[in-house]
């Protein structure tokens, strides 16, 4: 039966194609004048790896400082702007966008430990930060303004990411990192005076956690020029990140190191702390798969680092509950469960599993009090499920839509627990829940304003090429006809166990807003159905999330909701490899390309810069099978000459610690060396931009949102194209 239906679907998807070929060729008759790309010279370079010729024509596009290269790139940047400036409904979407970002956006308010008074981070307008703002004693007191980042004179060059309050009420820890750059400063704010102490950490990798006393704080950061014994040495010792204990006033080399000696550089550190702040938790986490937790009990006469769970192929988290340990993890259980233990006694064969598997994976927890808040995702829906932390099930938190909670606290006496609810069509928004009455109440109305009343986010499920049932979330207008000639934009990820949950951009309204479909399957390498899903989607099974990306092309073809003249899709960073593989595979299927900060040559990625710790999920060319797995799907290595591909908009940034724009300029060369003259190819290097979306300043954010909005929109026939 599934063999019988894929060739159906197959002829039913060729039958619209040559349709819709003829059809959108009038209507796109304008974009027929070819673009006259910058010159790029073929420099061959051929290698052999395990008895294979590779050759590589743009090499030297990997020099990312070389003279000839900054030149080509500036070129190539102009082009872009030439191209997309000249489009005369840019200007209208970029005025869109910027009433859409002016809208308030809040956090939840939350107190850190020993603290009375609540903070909350809040902007509005197109300011660059969002400011601190601190409740007294009541998180309906009137807010005050605690740090305000838009003041600083390097404003447009940091961010603010991390705060936390000394239990005293006196000062106040901030985090500044660079744009583009991965480490943290730590600074210290007088809340009496307002003036910043002279303690500042550099190289910091984690928010802090102070003493009970506020004299001091524990952080993580990088330890330059130990020696065995951790005191301050020569480099003869080692360096690496490790977990520090400061102490107000005094210089941040002389802080003492209790935990990360030997510790390898990309083994990340993170520290976390119980209700009561007696005890202290270290996590390292040698892959996203795999996490060792260790402990201090601070209140110990002689503090000491000890193992809770060391060398399991799994991934934890814990908590402390008065005098017990409460863990999460996906050991024995790749959808998520939860154990309880006693702290003075916290050997494994001690535990007791408190919350078993759902029946879909536990995305996120929170604890207030007594209480146990579980997020679970099932079938595209999130639930937020309660337990005692004796394992006691209590209820569920009535959520508002199809979303997703993207934070979460809860006070200590278990009364209150705030959290901030999202969708595609609801923006962030806080919520208080009264434990004691079971009621939910939103604190405030945020977002810009929109009708979002006209919309809808359905959930559907479609079959991929080997029979797996692949879940699919569509967003777009009420009562939308399925003719085939709606404009869609597929969107996917699929990678390193991450979870693509619902949530809020404001430019997927504009998108909406002007007739589009918005499609995010929940590939096979995401984690929207556990581990397993991961393990089938990384390494030798990666193929897996292409044919998944183009069976939801193929489902959205056969429901008839588009057509391959009027699909688009888009992703970044692993979502850039996902749709150049899919565009190199089944260039058939779609009109138009958003590759985004994308890795692209599977070959060399491991040895350009950024390699993303890569290896761990797609392996290697070292590796003889590895090489021969990436090789067949290496986008970069799949391009080839007589074979019209969809137009492509590719953006990186020059900054890019992640994923080099190396892989963007060779990609961009490779494709304009063989593009019709119909289906451009364009590249667009953000100078001073990185690999994460906030390492742009919002000025960028919305020129970037833009270019790519109109950029679809001209493709799909949505708008004119390029005045001449």
């Amino acid at each position: 039966m599934r063999r019988s239906f894929h060739r159906r679907l197959g002829s039913a998807v060729r039958l619209v194609a040559s349709a819709a070929a003829v059809l959108l060729a009038a209507h796109l008759a304008h974009a027929a004048e070819p673009i006259e790309y910058p010159p790029t010279l073929a420099k061959p370079v051929v290698e052999t790896f395990h008895g294979v010729e590779v050759t590589d024509n743009y090499r030297w596009l990997e020099a990312d400082t070389a003279w000839p290269v900054c030149l080509w790139t500036q070129r190539q940047n102009m082009l872009t702007r030439k191209t997309l400036d000249a489009i005369p409904e840019r200007e209208r979407i970029l005025k869109r966008l910027r009433e859409f970002a002016a809208a308030p956006r809040v956090s939840i308010p939350y107190r850190a430990y020993g603290r009375d008074d609540y903070v909350q981070w809040r902007r509005e307008g197109l300011v660059e930060h969002a400011g601190l703002y601190i409740r007294e004693k009541d998180y309906r007191a009137k807010p005050r303004l605690a740090l305000d980042p838009n003041t600083w004179d390097d404003a447009d060059k940091v961010l603010c990411e991390y705060v936390d309050p000394s239990p005293d009420g006196r000062y106040l820890a901030y985090t500044k990192r660079e744009r583009n750059a991965f480490n943290l400063t730590v600074c210290v704010r007088d809340l009496e005076t307002g003036e910043d102490l002279p303690d500042q950490i550099p190289y910091a990798s984690s928010w802090v956690l102070w003493d009970r006393d506020a004299t001091g704080f524990y952080c993580v950061h990088w330890c330059l020029f130990h020696d065995a014994k951790g005191t301050r040495g020569t480099r003869r010792g080692w360096d690496g990140y490790g977990v520090c204990h400061h102490v107000l006033g005094t210089d941040f080399k002389e802080d003492t190191v209790i935990f990360g000696r030997d510790n390898p550089e990309r083994h990340r550190i993170t520290i976390a702390q119980g209700q009561r702040g007696r005890y202290l938790f270290i996590l390292k986490w040698p892959d996203r798969s795999k996490t060792d937790v260790y402990y201090i009990d601070l209140e110990s006469d002689e503090p000491e680092v000890t193992p809770l769970v060391v060398g399991l192929d799994a991934r934890f988290g814990v908590t402390a509950v008065d005098d017990a340990f409460v863990i999460s993890t996906d050991w024995k259980a790749p959808l998520g469960c939860f154990y309880r233990c006693r702290a003075d006694d916290p050997a494994r064969e001690n535990w007791e599993q408190i919350v078993p598997e759902q029946k879909g994976p536990i995305v996120g927890w929170w604890i207030a009090g007594q209480r146990l808040f579980v997020e679970v995702l099932e079938d595209m829906e999130v639930h937020l499920l309660v337990y005692s932390v004796e394992g006691r099930f209590l209820g569920k938190v009535p959520l508002p839509a199809i979303g997703s909670i993207d934070s979460g606290w809860g006070s200590a006496d278990g009364r209150d627990f705030f959290f901030r609810f999202t969708s595609y069509l609801q923006p962030r928004t806080p919520y208080h829940y009264d434990t004691a009455r079971g009621t939910l109440k939103r604190l405030e109305r945020t977002g810009p304003d929109f009708d979002f009343g006209r919309y809808v986010t359905r959930k559907v499920w479609y079959t991929s090429s080997d029979g797996t049932p692949v879940p699919m979330l569509l967003v777009h207008r009420k009562g939308l006809k399925r003719n085939g000639r709606n404009p869609v934009l597929l969107y996917g990820y699929g990678g390193f166990n991450i979870v693509m949950e619902p949530a809020f951009d404001a430019s997927l309204l504009v998108w909406i807003e002007a007739g589009g479909v918005y499609a995010a399957p929940n590939l096979r390498g995401g984690g929207e159905l556990g581990t397993r899903w991961h393990e089938a989607g990384k390494g030798a099974q990666k193929q897996n999330t292409f044919d998944d990306f183009i069976a939801a092309a193929e489902y959205l073809i056969a429901e008839g909701y588009t057509n391959p003249g009027r699909l688009a899709i888009g992703g970044g960073s692993n979502g850039g490899l996902l749709v150049a593989a899919a565009m190199t595979q089944r260039p058939d299927l779609f009109r138009a390309v958003v590759c985004e900060v994308p890795i692209l040559d599977m070959v060399r990625y491991h040895k350009m810069r950024g390699s993303n710790a890569g290896d761990l999920e797609y392996g290697t060319a070292e590796n003889p099978d590895e090489f021969r797995d990436l090789l067949a799907y290496s986008p970069y290595h799949c391009v080839k000459a007589g074979v019209t591909y969809p137009a492509v908009f590719i953006r990186a940034g020059a900054q890019d610690p992640v994923v080099g724009a190396a892989h963007a300029r060779k990609m961009a060369a490779l494709l304009q060396s063989v593009a019709a003259d119909d289906r451009p190819a364009l590249l667009w290097v953000e100078p001073s931009g990185g690999h994460w979306w906030d390492d742009m300043t919002r000025a960028q954010q919305l020129e970037t949102n833009a270019d790519k909005l109109t950029w679809l929109m001209w493709q799909l026939g949505m708008i004119e194209g390029p005045e001449k």
